[in-house]
């Protein structure tokens, strides 16, 4: 990896919301999954860009249908967000899906960005793979990555993005404007944490994780709700009842009554109404309170 295909990000909610400044103009389009991260969307309407959804759901298992976005791109489209595993849905991909998406990012001449902040929480033997080994994706594709998930360095703000070094240069150029970069002190933690991976303290991070999903994916049967697994991320996105008026009335009447907090799915866009999206990322010791 080239010096100039890799920046160090403050979190990787930094890339996340400098990209659009360092690849949008007024009236260029972007890509963006429903549902998805809302942090993908608001950054390039700030810009003046046009948000293009495209259709994350039950009936093409919340996966990417490449045909439904040929429709949608224009001369205007920059480029498209991925997000998998995904932040809501906790939906995964393989590598031969990618290596479609990166064909057909390259022959309608776009840009990917590939959000991976999730790949090193994954469950069930499935490995997350990146978009950089496909073949010739580092032509059109950047990918951002997390210590926040892989080394629990939640608060200390640190990611990095790697591929395509015309995208990571212009965004270097935004952030020269934004902030002075990430201090030697977090760099040198990254760089430790990096270079001195501990395999039995990640391997009881993920067992604690799933095992945190599992029993609350079977609380949330008692409630009325229908969970699915998710292989990777640190949600799981669930179904409300079919009696349920719609998802914020039930997210409010569980908290007034039973005070469980859960995301409306809405919250991600409107291919989450009748959905909710539960963290399994908090303690669960006095779970059974609250289903007595």
């Amino acid at each position: 990896m080239e010096k100039s295909q890799i920046l160090p990000l403050l979190g990787a909610k930094d890339g996340v919301s400098h990209l659009p400044q360092a690849l949008l103009d007024e009236g260029d389009e972007v890509l963006v999954p429903d549902p998805g991260y809302p942090a993908f969307s608001d950054p390039a309407l700030m810009v003046g860009a046009k948000v293009v959804y495209y259709n994350l759901t039950q009936g093409n298992d919340f996966k990417i249908s490449l045909e439904e976005i040929r429709k949608k791109i224009s001369s205007k489209t920059k480029f498209m967000w991925i997000n998998f595993p995904s932040n809501p849905t906790g939906q995964v991909i393989t590598i031969s899906e990618l290596e479609k998406i990166v064909e057909f990012a390259k022959e309608h001449e776009i840009f990917i960005v590939y959000d991976n902040a999730y790949s090193e929480i994954t469950f069930d033997e499935y490995i997350a793979p990146s978009i950089l080994q496909v073949e010739g994706a580092k032509e059109i594709a950047v990918e951002i990555g997390s210590f926040s998930k892989t080394f629990s360095f939640a608060g200390f703000r640190i990611g990095w993005i790697v591929g395509n070094s015309d995208v990571i240069n212009a965004l270097a150029k935004v952030k020269s404007q934004m902030d002075s970069g990430l201090s030697t002190p977090l760099q040198n933690l990254g760089a430790f944490a990096l270079s001195n991976p501990d395999k039995d303290w990640h391997e009881k991070m993920i067992a604690s994780y799933k095992r945190r999903r599992d029993i609350i994916a079977g609380k949330l049967k008692l409630l009325g709700l229908t969970p699915s697994l998710p292989k990777g991320g640190l949600y799981i996105w669930a179904k409300i009842p079919s009696d349920a008026k719609n998802t914020e009335d039930f997210c409010v009447r569980l908290l007034e009554e039973k005070q469980i907090l859960f995301t409306p799915g809405t919250a991600f866009g409107r291919n989450g109404e009748r959905y909710v999206r539960v963290s399994f990322c908090v303690n669960i010791e006095k779970i059974e309170e609250y289903f007595k």
